[in-house]
């Protein structure tokens, strides 16, 4: 069985798949479990390995952050699905994308760089060429602040303005990569990593304020229902925090 690597929610009743291995995409209607559509891509490019936000659904497209270094955008409403274009620029897998509220996309990959993608163009805009983590596996804009913090392979978790695109912080305090970051509110940011631990960070005092520990392996992906937190990891286990 083929290892089932990202996920994204498309409209109220569908949600899209990505398996790792081979490049493949299925479309599910999650109320009832039916498969819709299979979408494959000709050369059998895989989805970018160790980032979980390499995937993003928009209207009626898909996109997806690859090992051939691209961020390909599919039509996911014809039947097979159609690649659209091809964004061109990292030199590495992209791990990560997130959405910017003019409409553009921010990106992030093995190459080490921050890319900003004018999606009506279809061109990079800004690229930050450093970002100083090594590799970044995870990107979260604050809407609230705008900002957009990064985790990366060098186990630290980066505030960018993202006015000015100039680095205003680096939190320590994780011992290894880190695979994910996601808003808790408008004040906290959370962090998941391969240390086993969860740390909430104060975007106010910019300090670690809380952590969680209770995995026995690395931590792979997190998610904020209501007031909860939902955590899968490698131990294979989900857990539930409130």
């Amino acid at each position: 069985m083929e290892w089932l690597w990202s996920i994204g929610k498309w409209n109220e009743d569908k949600i899209v798949t990505f398996s790792f291995e081979v490049g493949t995409m299925n479309v599910f209607n999650h109320v009832s479990g039916d498969l819709l559509n299979t979408i494959r891509h000709p050369d059998e490019v895989p989805i970018s390995g160790m980032g979980h936000d390499n995937l993003f659904v928009y209207d009626d497209r898909v996109m997806a952050g690859l090992e051939d270094n691209t961020i390909t955008v599919w039509n996911i409403s014809k039947d097979g699905g159609e690649i659209e274009t091809k964004l061109r620029g990292h030199t590495g897998w992209v791990f990560c994308m997130e959405a910017l509220p003019n409409g553009n996309l921010i990106s992030g990959g093995g190459d080490n760089t921050i890319r900003i993608w004018d999606t009506t163009t279809e061109s990079c805009q800004t690229t930050i060429e450093d970002s100083g983590q090594g590799g970044v596996l995870s990107i979260q804009y604050v809407y609230s602040q705008n900002k957009f913090v990064c985790g990366g392979l060098n186990d630290t978790v980066k505030i960018w303005d993202a006015e000015h695109l100039k680095c205003e912080a680096t939190l320590v305090g994780h011992t290894k990569r880190i695979r994910q970051i996601k808003s808790l509110n408008e004040n906290c940011m959370m962090s998941v990593s391969d240390d086993k631990d969860i740390r909430i960070w104060d975007m106010r005092t910019l300090s670690c304020c809380q952590t969680l520990s209770g995995h026995d392996g690395p931590i792979n992906s997190v998610s904020i229902v209501g007031d909860q937190v939902i955590t899968g990891s490698q131990d294979k286990s989900i857990k539930i925090w409130s």
